[in-house]
């Protein structure tokens, strides 16, 4: 199965590094799912493993937005009004529409 890690991921295969494919064992691939350290990547299906993947989102933003409980591109796409109000007033110089464009882009992802 292909992979696609989210995280740092060591053992007795090696060492996965984020953001990188490998082919795995069926076995590992959900282990690492359980563990919260990699996705599957469906034939021909590009997957967003990072916030920083999203138009506007760099490192600072995504280190609030994990701050919020929006750790992945996933979390964000299940935003509530409410959150984008959240995120908009926690997000200094941020606007609504700009938030809910990035739940909107989260959510093609899906």
């Amino acid at each position: 199965m292909r992979i696609r890690m989210t995280r740092l991921a060591a053992g007795p295969e090696g060492v996965c590094r984020p953001g990188r494919e490998y082919e795995v064992s069926r076995e590992r691939c959900r282990a690492l799912g359980a563990a919260g350290a990699a996705v599957e990547v469906a034939a021909g299906v590009r997957v967003m493993a990072a916030l920083t993947d999203l138009d506007g989102i760099g490192p600072a933003r995504a280190e609030l937005l994990a701050e919020l409980g929006f750790e992945s591109p996933a979390d964000l796409s299940r935003a509530t009004q409410k959150d984008v109000k959240v995120i908009a007033d926690a997000a200094r110089g941020v606007g609504l529409e700009t938030v809910q464009e990035w739940v909107r882009e989260a959510e093609r992802w899906r």
